[in-house]
Parts: structure tokens; sequence; C-alpha cells
């Protein structure tokens, strides 16, 4: 795209490979393996480095079956963010599953989101993380639960159920005038 068209895309989905392992007639990935080396891909988050990408996700078949690939990419974009604002800045990876946690905390990751796990699966985690990052828990947390959480002892707790439901109300300051 021309530079001026408004064009400003905010997200990167890195596909691991274009072969995924499902083989659904109506699907249109290739049936060629097809793989992205982590190269080409940490020379593309590099070349956007000045633009306002803030989220990497990873698509492609079963990326977590590519596990050098998704550390390489995880590292190098951990380590670029942490270049881009070394001290004012936070750098968090949000993650599902344990096998990504042990991404994030090798990547150097300084909160690590622990999003829609089990109450087994984030006393897991914790123990694994050890201290070594700060941790958010996020996803099914409601008032109901949200002691048994804190008793985790995590440092950030996100809830969605406290705004899904609410109002919407207008406080910008556009409607105001002078008196």
């Amino acid at each position: 795209m021309k530079k001026g068209n408004g064009f400003n895309p905010t997200e990167i989905i890195f596909a691991a490979t274009q072969n995924c392992n499902l083989h659904c007639r109506h699907c249109f990935v290739s049936r060629e393996p097809q793989k992205l080396s982590s190269e080409d891909a940490i020379r593309f988050m590099k070349s956007a480095k000045n633009s306002q990408i803030y989220k990497i996700g990873f698509s492609g078949g079963e990326p977590f079956l590519h596990l050098s690939f998704m550390t390489d990419v995880i590292k190098a974009a951990v380590q670029m963010a942490k270049e881009y604002a070394p001290f004012v800045r936070k750098i968090e990876v949000e993650v599902e599953n344990f096998g990504m946690v042990k991404e994030a905390v090798e990547a150097g990751a300084d909160i690590i989101m622990l999003d829609n796990m089990s109450h087994e699966e984030m006393k897991d985690a914790i123990d694994y993380i050890a201290g070594r990052a700060q941790i958010e828990v996020s996803g099914n947390a409601t008032k109901e639960n949200i002691a048994k959480l804190t008793d985790l002892g995590v440092d950030f707790i996100s809830s969605g159920a406290l705004t899904h439901s609410a109002p919407i109300m207008d406080i910008s300051l556009k409607n105001l005038h002078a008196i």
C-alpha cells in the first residue's frame, strides 16, 4: 500500500505453516507443506517496528507444533519491545495453556496474563513462573470467585464481567460549551 493512504494495521498474525493437520474439505489451505521461517517472521517484525503494531498472534495449522518457530518469534518480539521502551513500559504476554506459559517466561515477559485457565492450570502456571514475572488472570473472573483467585497470589485480576452489561454513557467533552 502507498504511504499516506490511511492503512495502519495494529496487529500481525503469523501463520507458522499453511499446512493444517485437519484436512477439512472446505478449507482453502494448501495441502503442499509450506512453512514460514522464524528468520523471515523476525525480519518482517523488524521492518514493521516503526508502525503502531501492538499485538502479535499466531495461526496456521497448529502453531504450537512448531515450538522453535514460536520461541524464536516470541523472544524477538519481547526483545524488540524492551529495546523500544526499556524502562517505561512492561511487556505483557497473554497465554492460554502451560506450553504458552513456558514460552512467555523464556522470552522474558514482564507480565504474563493467564487467560481462561482453570484454577488448577493457573496454580501450575504460577508455580512454574515462580516470581520471574508478574501475573495477571483474566477470563472467568467474577465477584463470586475473586477470593479464590486472589488466594493464588496473582498480581492483577481483569474481569470483563464488570462491564459486559453496563449501560453506555457518553462522558466526552465534545458537548461542553462556554458559559
